[in-house]
């Protein structure tokens, strides 16, 4: 894949959770390196805290280093590229913006939640077998849901059902049991965020 990526004159960048995916991100001659920490929303490959993979990646090499996982404000932008970091990724923030069609009872749910309120789970995993990390309340909805069907996508021509435990998050043009859906988030609150 990097050579395919290179041939076409683009960079290549690998998301690595542990530091064995570091070693075969080096190997497989990568232009920068996506380290995850354990606390980051969505998908987690992540094996080690944000800060302390970091520090670790910093040792091993010299290409440019992007951090994801709980970035917590501006105060960790600038430690993260005062460390050596060459740039952050934001998640759980961007997915609360105006901007994003993202529903508004997620984004709701993110503003509100507190410190501990996310599960690192196995959960939503209809077509995806991955871990997991998402806002415990839409596991706890979840549980409580009876049926197969938990929304309906609207779409301009027909109306697609979404089944129960897909990883597909909710966005504006669903209609349902919204809160039992996959609602991603990092493990630090966006309402402590600054």
């Amino acid at each position: 894949m990097v050579e395919l990526v290179h041939s076409g004159d683009a960079m290549a960048g690998w998301q690595v959770g542990s530091l064995e995916e570091l070693i075969k991100a080096l190997d497989s001659g990568v232009d920068f390196i996506v380290t995850q920490g354990s606390e980051a929303g969505g998908h987690v490959q992540g094996e080690i805290k944000a800060r302390q993979f970091a520090e670790i990646a910093l040792e091993f090499t010299k290409l440019p280093l992007i951090i994801a996982g709980s970035i917590s404000g501006p105060e960790d932008v600038k430690k993260y590229l005062d460390m050596g970091i060459s740039a952050v990724r934001l998640g759980s923030a961007f997915v609360a913006s105006r901007e994003s069609n993202a529903h508004m009872l997620y984004k709701n749910a993110l503003l509100k939640t507190g410190p501990r309120e996310t599960l690192l789970c196995n959960v939503f995993n209809l077509g995806w077998d991955a871990p997991h990390r998402v806002l415990k309340s839409c596991v706890d909805a979840l549980a409580a849901f009876e049926g197969d069907i938990v929304a309906t996508f609207k779409s301009s021509d027909e109306d697609l059902d979404i089944i129960v435990k897909t990883p597909l998050p909710p966005c504006d043009d669903m209609q349902g049991n919204i809160e039992a859906m996959a609602m991603y988030a990092g493990s630090v609150p966006l309402s402590q965020k600054k």
